[in-house]
């Protein structure tokens, strides 16, 4: 004679079974999903061929980092390359400190 408090054991493990079966089953699909998703990126990001406005736009933009070219002789304002400029603000920079390092005579 079954009483109410015990445990329909086949029942437990039939639920624990398929719940064990739709975690697995879930847990490879997303797997799956992430890898088309990560191969698709990977290949818009390394291997795609890039446009041919965007290669020209950079390297326009690379020939305006690094060239010298007059932009207005009449105000004397000139293009430099970055790297000059930066070297341009170290230096004065280094002036302006050890300009206010110097000692004051007493004058």
């Amino acid at each position: 004679m079954a009483k109410y408090d015990d445990l329909n054991t086949p029942a437990v493990a039939v639920v624990g079974l398929v719940g064990t079966i739709l975690t697995v089953a879930v847990v490879l699909a997303l797997v799956v999903v992430y890898n088309r998703i990560d191969a698709r990126l990977e290949y818009e990001k390394n291997i795609s061929p890039v446009p041919a406005e965007i290669s020209t736009l950079v390297a326009n933009q690379r020939i305006t980092l690094t060239e010298t070219r007059w932009l207005s002789q009449e105000t004397g304002v000139v293009r430099i390359p970055i790297s000059r400029a930066m070297e341009l603000v170290v230096a004065e920079v280094a002036s302006k400190q050890a300009t206010a390092k110097e000692p004051d005579d007493g004058r």
